[in-house]
């Protein structure tokens, strides 16, 4: 096996104790959950911003630099502490 420099590896038992009908990759969507939804809400800024100008782009400039340090943190955050 080969790792590029940076990479992690993840360890996920074979049998789960899951609740419900949901699927493993399901399990881990809901755990992962707040930060995807924080990098959907940097997408749509990003997207918004385009065609912003004025006090909108510079609210919008604020609430996209926080939550781009708040998702950069995450990310580089130990998966045991996230």
């Amino acid at each position: 096996m080969a790792l590029s420099r940076g990479a992690t590896i993840g360890y996920l038992a074979q049998h789960q104790d899951l609740e419900d009908e949901h699927t493993i990759y399901e399990a881990l969507l809901e755990v992962k959950k707040d930060v995807l939804l924080m990098e959907e809400r940097l997408r749509s800024l990003e997207l918004q911003m385009k065609s912003a100008s004025g006090g909108e782009l510079e609210s919008m400039l604020a609430e996209y630099s926080r939550l781009n340090h708040a998702f950069e943190m995450l990310k580089a955050m130990p998966a045991k502490v996230r």
